[in-house]
Order: C-alpha cells, then sequence, then structure tokens
C-alpha cells in the first residue's frame, strides 16, 4: 500500500526595503477675492524650490509637479499676478505636499495690492463663523442627547454664540493685519490647521509645553529677542482666539493671561484680555485693561483703537464725561490716521465718528450727534459706491443711526430720507453671497431699514429694500435655517404689513402664512423668544381679514386672540397687556363696522385704560396708541348720536397727536388734519 504524501509548498516572502518615489503633485485653483469668487486665469504659480512652474487656465485651475521633492515635503508657493497679492498667503507657506492631490485641492485668493487686509479680515472671519457653528451644533446636539434643551439652556448657549460671533470680529482684524512672513512656525502649523477645520488639531499644536517652549526660545533668542518674542506671544493670542470659536471663554481669558505673564508689557495681549471682558459686559474690568494699554503704545493706530473701546466702555457705565474724553482722543488720532486715504483708515473714522455721536446724544447734543452720523454716512457712502460687496453693510448702519436719532429727536422721516435717497442705488441690488461673512448683518439691516421707508409711505422702494433682505435671508436659511429662519419669518411678516397697507391683500396673505407657519415651528423649541411672534401672527392675520371685509373670520380670530393673550397677561403683563389692548381696539373696530356699538365701546374703552396704564411707564410709546383709541370712541359715540361725548375725545386726541406731529410731522400731521375735520364736521353747539 502505497503510503500518502503529502506536498507542503513553501512561500517564501522576500522582504524588499521601500523605496520612496520621487515625485509629487500639486493641483489648485486661484480665485479672486474671496471663497467662492470669480477664477482668475493666467496666474504664474511656482515653487520655491523644485517645481515645474506652472498658469492657471481659464477656470483658475492649476498643476505643479515637483519631480524632486516627495508626497509629504513641505514646499513654499510663489504666486504671481501684476497688481495682485495673495489673501491666504499663509497657507501657501511651507504646506505639505498632498497623497492625493485631486481630492483636497488647494485654493489661493488673490486680491488687488493694498485690498488684501480688507480681503483677509472677511475670509478669517467667514471660516472663524464656520468653526462657530460647528461648535454651536456639537453643543446643541449634547444638550439634546442629555435632555436638556429648556429655555435657560439653550439661551445660555444662544447668548455664547452670539458673544463669539462677536469676537470673531477682532479675530479677523488681527489675524488679517499680519502676514504669513511675520509668523513664527508654530503659528503658521496652527493656523494652516484652522483654516482646514481643524480647531482641535490647532489647539494641540497651541498645547502649554510648545508655548512655553516657543516663549523661552525667543528670550533666548538674542540677535531678534523683540521680533522673536513679538512671534511668541502671537502664539499665546492665537490659542487664546482660537478657543473663543469653541465657545470656550475661560480658557480664552486663560491664554491672554498666559501671555500677559510671559510678557506683561505685550500690547496685544492686554488689548485682547480688554476686549474679551467688554464683550462679556466686564466693562469695569475693560476699563482697567485699555487704561492700561494707553501706556503701553505709542502707535497711534493701537492707541486710537484703545481710545475708542475704551470711551465704549465708559459710556456703557454711563460715565459720560470719561467717555468723551476718550473718544475724544480717539478722534483726533483717527482724522490724522485717514489723511492718509487708505480703506481701512477712514473706516475706523467712520466708526469713531459714530461712537461719538452715541456720547453726543447722552449729553442731549443732538445737532452734534447728527453732524458725527452724517459724517460716518459720508464716508461709508464713497465706500460703498467703489467696493458696494465690501461696505454696504457699514452704509446700512450709518442710515439706520440717522434714522434712530431722527426718530430720537422727534423730526421726523423727512429729514432722514434724504441719505435713504443716496444709498438707495446700492442696496437695491445686493447679490446674496454667501462667502460674504457680513451677510447677515446686510440682511438684519435691510430689513430695518425697509420699516422706516415703509414708514414714510415710499411702498416702492420699501418693497424692493424688503425684498432684497429676503432674498439673502432664504439663501442663509438655506443653510443654517436654526439661526436664518427668524430673519426669514421677521422680513415676511414685515412685507405682509406693507402689502396689506398697500391693499396687495393676496400677497400679505400669502406672506403672513409663511411667517406663521416659521414661527409656529420655531416657538416649539423656543416658547420664549418666539411665542409672541405667533401672537403677533395671529394678530396680523385678523386684521387683514378685517381689512378683506371677511368680517365673521375677522370676529372669530380676535375672540381666540382675546383669550389667549388674557391668559398670557397673566403671566407676562408687560409683554401682553399692551398687544391685548391693540386687540380690544382693533375689535372694537369691527364690532362697529358689523353695528354692534355697545360692544365696540365696552372693548374700545378697556383697550383705552390698558394704553393709559402702559403710557404712565413709557409715555412716547404709548400715548400715540392712546389717541388713537380715543378717535375710535369719538366716532363710537358719534354714531350713538352723542356729539358732546365725541367732541370731548376727539379734543383729548387732537392734543396728543399735535404734541407728537411738532417732533415727527411725517407720521403724525395726517393723524392732526383728520381730527380736526372731524371735530370741525360736529354739530355746532
Amino acid at each position: 500500500m502505497f503510503g500518502i504524501v503529502t506536498k507542503y509548498i513553501l512561500l517564501l516572502f522576500i522582504l524588499v526595503p521601500s523605496v520612496e518615489v520621487l515625485g509629487a503633485t500639486l493641483k489648485g485653483v486661484v480665485l479672486y477675492n474671496e471663497l467662492g469668487g470669480q477664477p482668475a486665469p493666467n496666474v504664474q504659480l511656482t515653487g520655491a524650490t523644485g517645481a515645474n512652474p506652472a498658469a492657471t487656465d481659464s477656470l483658475g485651475r492649476f498643476t505643479l509637479e515637483f519631480p524632486s521633492m516627495m508626497i509629504g515635503d513641505n514646499v513654499t508657493l510663489i504666486v504671481r499676478l501684476a497688481g495682485y497679492e495673495v489673501v491666504n498667503d499663509i497657507q501657501t507657506i511651507n504646506l505639505s505636499l498632498p497623497r492625493e492631490p485631486a481630492t483636497k485641492p488647494l485654493i489661493v485668493l488673490i486680491c488687488k495690492t493694498g485690498l488684501r487686509e480688507e480681503m483677509a479680515r472677511r475670509f478669517y472671519r467667514l471660516k472663524s463663523l464656520v468653526a462657530i457653528e460647528a461648535e454651536y451644533k456639537t453643543k446643541l446636539a449634547q444638550l439634546e442627547k442629555q435632555n436638556l434643551t429648556d429655555t435657560a439652556a439653550t439661551s445660555k448657549l444662544l447668548g455664547e454664540r452670539a458673544l463669539a460671533h462677536d469676537a470673531a470680529n477682532a479675530l479677523a482684524d488681527e489675524l488679517a493685519k499680519h502676514p504669513a512672513s511675520e509668523s513664527s512656525a508654530l503659528y503658521r502649523r496652527a493656523m494652516q490647521l484652522f483654516l482646514a477645520g481643524d480647531v482641535d488639531g490647532a489647539l494641540s499644536v497651541l498645547d502649554d509645553k510648545a508655548l512655553t517652549l516657543s516663549m523661552k526660545e525667543a528670550k533666548d533668542n538674542k540677535r531678534r529677542a523683540d521680533e522673536a518674542i513679538g512671534e511668541a506671544v502671537r502664539a499665546y493670542l492665537l490659542k487664546a482666539q482660537l478657543s473663543l470659536t469653541r465657545l470656550d471663554f475661560a480658557s480664552a481669558e486663560f491664554a491672554y493671561q498666559e501671555a500677559i505673564d510671559a510678557v506683561p508689557s505685550d500690547f496685544l495681549a492686554h488689548f485682547g484680555l480688554a476686549y474679551l471682558q467688554q464683550l462679556r459686559h466686564q466693562d469695569k474690568d475693560a476699563i482697567r485693561s485699555y487704561e492700561l494699554c494707553r501706556t503701553l503704545t505709542k502707535n497711534p493706530a493701537l492707541l486710537s483703537a484703545s481710545l475708542n473701546n475704551l470711551g465704549n466702555a465708559y459710556l456703557n457705565i454711563h460715565d459720560a464725561d470719561s467717555a468723551q474724553s476718550a473718544m475724544n482722543n480717539a478722534l483726533t488720532l483717527r482724522r490724522e490716521l485717514a489723511k492718509d486715504g487708505s480703506d481701512v483708515n477712514r473706516r475706523e473714522l467712520a466708526a469713531t465718528l459714530d461712537n461719538m455721536a452715541n456720547i453726543d446724544v447722552e449729553y442731549h447734543h443732538f445737532a452734534e450727534a447728527w453732524q458725527s452720523h452724517e459724517d460716518a454716512f459720508n464716508i461709508r457712502l464713497a465706500l460703498a459706491q467703489r467696493s458696494p460687496n465690501i461696505y454696504l453693510g457699514d452704509l446700512l448702519e450709518s442710515l439706520t443711526n440717522l434714522a434712530s436719532l431722527a426718530h430720537r429727536q422727534r423730526t421726523g422721516m423727512g429729514s432722514f430720507k434724504p441719505y435713504f435717497d443716496r444709498a438707495f442705488p446700492i442696496m437695491s441690488d445686493v447679490k446674496p453671497d454667501v462667502t460674504n461673512s457680513f451677510l447677515p448683518n446686510i440682511a438684519a439691516v435691510l430689513d430695518n431699514v425697509g420699516n422706516l421707508i415703509h414708514s414714510t409711505g415710499d411702498y416702492m422702494r420699501a418693497r424692493i429694500v424688503f425684498k432684497n433682505s429676503l432674498r439673502i435671508s432664504r439663501v442663509l436659511a438655506s443653510r443654517t435655517p436654526e439661526m436664518f429662519d427668524p430673519l426669514v419669518a421677521h422680513t415676511l411678516a414685515n412685507l405682509s404689513v406693507l402689502d396689506r397697507d398697500d391693499h396687495d391683500l393676496t400677497n400679505a396673505r400669502a406672506e403672513l402664512e409663511e411667517a406663521t407657519a416659521l414661527y409656529q415651528k420655531l416657538s416649539t423649541t423656543s416658547p420664549e423668544t418666539f411665542l409672541p411672534e405667533v401672537v403677533a401672527m395671529s394678530f396680523n392675520a385678523a386684521r387683514l381679514d378685517a381689512e378683506d371685509n371677511r368680517l365673521e373670520k375677522a370676529e372669530d380670530e380676535y375672540k381666540l386672540l382675546l383669550e389667549r393673550l388674557r391668559a398670557l397677561s397673566e403671566a407676562n403683563a408687560l409683554l401682553y397687556r399692551p398687544l391685548l389692548a391693540r386687540a380690544l381696539n382693533d375689535f372694537g373696530r369691527v364690532q362697529f363696522i358689523q353695528g354692534r356699538l355697545t360692544d365696540a365701546l365696552r372693548n374700545c374703552n378697556e383697550g383705552l385704560n390698558i394704553h393709559l396704564e402702559s403710557a404712565k411707564k413709557q409715555p412716547d410709546l404709548y400715548r400715540p396708541y392712546v389717541a388713537h383709541t380715543l378717535v375710535n370712541i369719538g366716532i363710537i359715540y358719534l354714531a350713538q348720536k352723542k356729539p358732546e361725548e365725541a367732541r370731548k375725545k376727539f379734543v383729548e386726541a387732537l392734543g396728543i397727536f399735535k404734541e407728537f406731529a411738532k417732533g415727527n410731522p411725517g407720521l403724525y400731521s395726517s393723524d392732526v388734519t383728520d381730527t380736526e375735520q372731524q371735530i370741525d364736521a360736529l354739530p355746532i353747539q
């Protein structure tokens, strides 16, 4: 019998030492100005070492070959186009050659020479906002997982996000001022990780050990000690600023304090801490920090920034004399700086002029305040006419300031309208570019300006402004609905009121229904914030049906609304009783049309008593409501054939209207005329 022979096959694995293959590729695109900008063709690119030169194609794309380098090697790009400079230069220095160049192409931004700081500010602000929103969503998800989405928890988180948004402005300003060539390797590495969306990685690079070592090496560097120490401090400041994008204010404050401890005389460290204190409404601490900043620099730009912020901090604690002194000094410096004609210095001068106006208002120096606001408007108009995408937000802010002061002075919208007329061509066609980090501000201020123009009776142009605001807010809400749906709803509600006043009831109804649906959805997660808006939409719906002569439907809506408002007033009288009074008055008007005079009189009298109660606390706000309700009661008395009772109400209302017409004739002159006609039509005694 033959034995079975099993054959074993020996597989020999020969280990061959790996050999790195020479040659690496970098792909990317060059865009004008900002992310989402137009492609830049014919831009020349090469590496500082080892790259074959290339030029961008018609779509701004480029491919660089590095035949003598390997994947993972660090290279620095040289980007050339006559009359242009690189915006995000920090992403072109010591970048690592990728393994898969087509997966994550490098984006290079270029702008005209002289605009780099502004475009860099917008780029860094956008990146900061992206990081803030990512952290906000993470923290919100954690609250939901822990069933902590109560009003207090979400309100606290929303407040932290708002503070971080404000801090993003300061972060962008600081980052934009320093080209990459002025940064340490540690700083550049952290920034590159941050700009790639890895905030955690950036903060890991900036750990305590690395920062301490960086500072020690800087202080040991005898040849360039001051420069090296400055670079080391900037790494500390970057850690503080990145902590703010994580909504971690304690870590940010700690990092600023670490920088101060390392270099007690560093201006930027003290300024950063002061700004954070001011954001958190720690104004007395901020004042101490800014006062110290004044002693640490003779640089007019830095000193004027300290004085400007110091003036605002003093104003916040109602020390108007100290505020005025600091702001006057800031204004003197910034006027001198603005003589160079640069956009940056002119923009900062406009900001300080507005701040000075706020202080003058505190003193009731309205003429001086108006002049300062007007000077700021003229600067911003000139800037926006040349670069609307950059400076429109500033121009809209100036319009709002002028309108607010006109209302405060009771000079009427007539004094504001010439400024609107000059600015209108710029604001009539705003492009909803989502890469513009100031777009939310622009949408919100457009909405405010639309209301101001609506109040002047210029319905056509108010509608254009509202629709521009709505177009922008819809684009923003499509990307971040939880943040921008409220703005969409608010603008829709304003547009609905405008269309109702302009007797376009079909569009008014459609806009109101959409706004109501949005507010109802928002009120399920934030009832304290959005329930009042839901009630206001119910109010508007009843008024709209009354305007459309759907009286029975309007009556049913008013009954439900009054029942709800009475219940809500028990919990929050300050907020809901004025709304209850307005609803009673409006319901009385519907009942008057129906011929139910006794019911109408009862509701209007109840509404009048509530308005009188509110007017004792806030006369400027509620006395006009008192006057309108008096007129309605007078009209009811006339229908009841009680002319003497009617006369008393009309005369009392006329006195109020005349008083308010002195300050705002555009808004109240027609009320004066109408009431005088009512009195003249009464039977002669």
